[in-house]
């Protein structure tokens, strides 16, 4: 599963326990994410190094502009939902779905869309802005 997966599920431990079901025994899931820590910023704000949200925030955002990964303009679109999950929810999730846990790295580079690559720039002070999960069904 790779960038962004995650944000559209509400809840991740139905999520990881559907993903479990479909793997054979030895099975493995890989996860290549944008880390949660990244939903506390806004790269468009005058302060984009500032965190304008809780990393524990419990309500989706709400959005009605459409999902540009190019940097370009975004179109109106019908309001969608953008659910936040810490990484101890993802961790937890793919455990409690029964799954071992093998890896776990996180990266400063941006797999996201390119208005997120300022946070790639800040040498000698990296940000965690995506990682890895690699768990095996038993």
């Amino acid at each position: 599963m790779t960038i962004g997966v995650l944000g559209w599920m509400p809840e991740l431990p139905d999520f990881f326990a559907v993903a479990a079901r479909l793997l054979r025994p030895g099975g493995v899931l890989l996860l290549h994410e944008q880390h949660p820590f990244t939903n506390m910023l806004e790269p468009r704000a005058e302060r984009p190094f500032e965190p304008q949200h809780s990393y524990f925030r419990s309500a989706p955002f709400a959005e009605s502009a459409a999902i540009v990964y190019d940097g370009g303009a975004t179109l109106p679109v019908p309001t969608h939902y953008w659910f936040v999950h810490t990484l101890s929810d993802v961790v937890m999730g793919a455990l409690g779905a029964g799954l071992n846990l093998e890896s776990l790295r996180e990266y400063p580079e941006n797999i996201s869309s390119a208005e997120w690559d300022l946070y790639e720039t800040r040498e000698g002070l990296e940000l965690p802005l995506s990682y890895t999960l690699v768990a095996r069904k038993s």
